[in-house]
């Protein structure tokens, strides 16, 4: 098919095995598009929701939607949504529709580290944070108390439990 006013001469192209070209001549796979900033633009104009689905015969089916009534972005699986990023704060939610932090994860959640470290981190001028980090052949969690502006180790830490067994601290291995 060419394009009307002529350029390109062939805008969209089909070669003899069904792959299709846009602005190529010579499509690599079955969709493919060339082009200075290409762009694939899903409008929908009624209520739906736009979504691409990926699908391998048997095997569960994935979706990338964008939620018409939120304008959130979601990442379905089986029977539910698994990541939702909001529109209106880009939070994002792990096993949550409804994220209420910028990452709010439902279930259990796995950090590593590769030699470097992580911190928790409370807002505002007088932090606290639970900071893990590597410490030679071991890993240190040291847990800081407020501070003036800057978080310090702790003098003392208080574990507290309603039953005596739920809280157990190991000391030298």
């Amino acid at each position: 098919l060419n394009a009307l006013d002529g350029d390109p001469l062939q805008a969209l192209f089909v070669d003899g095995v069904g792959r299709v070209g846009i602005g190529t001549k010579t499509p690599a796979e079955e969709l493919h598009i060339a082009g200075v900033n290409p762009r694939i633009l899903l409008q929908e104009t009624g209520t739906s929701n736009p979504e691409i689905n990926f699908q391998s015969a048997g095997s569960n089916n994935w979706a990338l939607y964008k939620k018409s009534s939120t304008g959130d972005l979601r990442i379905f699986q089986g029977s539910s949504d698994k990541v939702t990023i909001q529109d209106d704060t880009g939070y994002v939610g792990i096993g949550t529709t409804s994220p209420d932090h910028k990452l709010h994860v439902i279930g259990l959640a796995k950090f590593e580290l590769g030699g470097g470290s992580i911190a928790i981190t409370t807002p505002g001028t007088r932090p606290g944070m639970i900071a893990f980090a590597q410490n030679g052949n071991r890993r240190d969690v040291t847990v800081y108390n407020e501070g003036s502006s800057v978080a310090r180790p702790l003098d003392s830490l208080v574990a507290k439990s309603r039953v005596p067994e739920e809280v157990v601290i190991v000391v030298g291995g």
